[in-house]
C-alpha cells in the first residue's frame, strides 16, 4: 500500500509494537502502539477486512484518502498494509484521547442546549454525530481520524444508482463535476490549497482508470470548466443550498459559542492532568 509521509513508516507488522487497545468500533480497532525502526508512537487502526467484505472498495478508497489529504483538522494516516486478514493503517498518535468520551465525563446529562444537526435531504447530507473516531491531540486541537467527512449521501459521487438497487462506475468527468459544489464552496470559505483539490478530483479520475479533460486543466482553471447551461444552473443552486445549510449551522454555532467556555475550561483541565501523569 502507498504512503506519502516525509518519513518512510515500515509496511510490516513485525516493526511496530501494539500496546493498549484506545478506541473499537464494528469491524475495527485502534491501538496505541511503537513504530520500533523509527523509536516513535503512532496509533494503528485495524481492520477486519472479513467483517467488511460488502465494502471492500469503500474501504480502499477511504485509506487511499487518508494518505492523500491534507488539512488541519484531519489525522493524515502514515501507511497502510495488510497482514492476514487485516488492514493496518498507521496514524499518528493523539494524546488527548476521545473527544466523545472528554464530552461525556464533563457533562454526564448532555449538554443544556445541545446543537442543532441541520439535514439536507435535497443533497443527501446529514451532520455526523460526534464518535470516538474524534480525537483530540495534547494541546488540545480537535481531529477526526476517518476519512468519510463528506455527506452521508457521497457514494453519489462514484456510482449511479440503477435499476435493481446495485451501483455501476460513473463517468470520471461526471463524478469530478458532482462534486464541484462543494468543492467550490471550500475554496471560498477554507484554507485548503487548490492542489489538494486537484488531488481529489484526480482521485476520482484514477479510481476509473479512465484519463478526463481534468488531465490537462491547469489548477488556476479547475473550476472554470464550461459545462451545460442546465448543468450549470444545477450547479449554482447546490452551490446555494450548500453555503445556506452551512450558514445557518454557522450561525447557530456563533449563537452557542459563549455557552461553550465551561467546556473549554474542562478540556484543558482535563489536559494539563494528563501532561502531568
Amino acid at each position: 500500500m502507498e504512503q506519502v509521509s516525509g518519513k518512510k513508516f515500515p509496511l510490516n507488522a513485525k516493526d511496530y509494537k501494539l500496546y493498549e487497545e484506545v478506541g473499537e468500533g464494528v469491524s475495527a480497532t485502534v491501538y496505541r502502539a511503537l513504530c520500533i525502526p523509527l523509536n516513535e508512537i503512532v496509533a494503528i487502526k485495524v481492520l477486519d477486512l472479513e467483517k467488511c467484505n460488502s465494502d471492500l472498495d469503500g474501504i480502499r478508497r477511504e485509506v487511499q484518502t487518508m494518505i492523500l489529504i491534507d488539512h488541519p483538522n484531519v489525522v493524515r494516516a502514515h501507511c497502510s498494509f495488510t497482514t492476514g486478514h487485516n488492514l493496518w493503517v498507521v496514524m499518528p498518535y493523539m494524546a488527548g484521547g476521545s473527544c466523545l468520551h472528554i464530552m461525556k465525563s464533563s457533562y454526564p446529562e448532555g449538554f443544556e442546549e445541545p446543537y442543532r444537526q441541520k439535514k439536507d435531504f435535497s443533497n443527501s447530507t446529514a451532520g455526523e454525530d460526534v464518535s470516538e473516531g474524534a480525537v483530540v491531540q495534547r494541546k488540545g486541537r480537535f481531529k477526526v481520524t476517518s476519512a468519510d467527512l463528506s455527506p452521508k449521501g457521497s457514494t453519489n459521487c462514484f456510482f449511479n444508482p440503477i435499476t435493481g438497487g446495485s451501483t455501476s462506475p460513473m463517468n470520471p468527468s461526471l463524478a469530478a463535476a458532482s462534486v464541484l459544489p462543494s468543492l467550490q464552496y471550500i475554496l471560498q470559505q477554507n484554507t485548503m490549497q487548490r492542489e489538494e483539490i486537484f488531488k481529489l478530483i484526480k482521485f476520482v479520475e484514477q479510481t476509473s482508470g479512465n484519463p478526463t479533460e481534468f488531465s490537462e486543466v491547469g489548477v488556476n482553471d479547475l473550476l472554470q470548466i464550461p459545462v451545460s447551461a442546465a448543468k450549470e444552473r444545477e450547479l449554482q443552486a447546490q452551490v446555494i443550498q450548500l453555503q445556506q445549510s452551512i450558514g445557518s449551522v454557522v450561525e447557530e454555532l456563533q449563537r452557542q459559542k459563549t455557552k461553550n467556555t465551561q467546556l473549554e475550561k474542562k478540556l484543558e483541565s482535563v489536559l494539563k492532568k494528563d501532561e502531568k501523569t
